[in-house]
């Protein structure tokens, strides 16, 4: 099915330059990767764990004042 856009997108200034892999190579190979995230410590773990065990207790407290202003009704 032909559509109005594809000749807009077949001109010219929707073409890479004719250089661009060649760039891109060459500053993948420049450019330095980042380093590797810390492992999960014993204290990280610990921190995760309290703030997830919070957001489950406000998780259910929701639920239960929920249930109880619908029974009151």
């Amino acid at each position: 099915m032909a559509d109005d856009l594809d000749p807009f997108f077949a001109a010219a200034g929707h073409r890479p330059p004719p250089d661009f892999a060649r760039r891109v190579a060459a500053l993948a190979r420049e450019s330095r990767q980042a380093p590797a995230p810390r492992p999960l410590t014993l204290w990280r773990f610990v921190a995760l764990a309290a703030s997830a065990l919070c957001g489950a207790l406000f998780a259910g407290e929701f639920a239960v004042f929920a249930f109880i202003a619908a029974v009151a009704q």
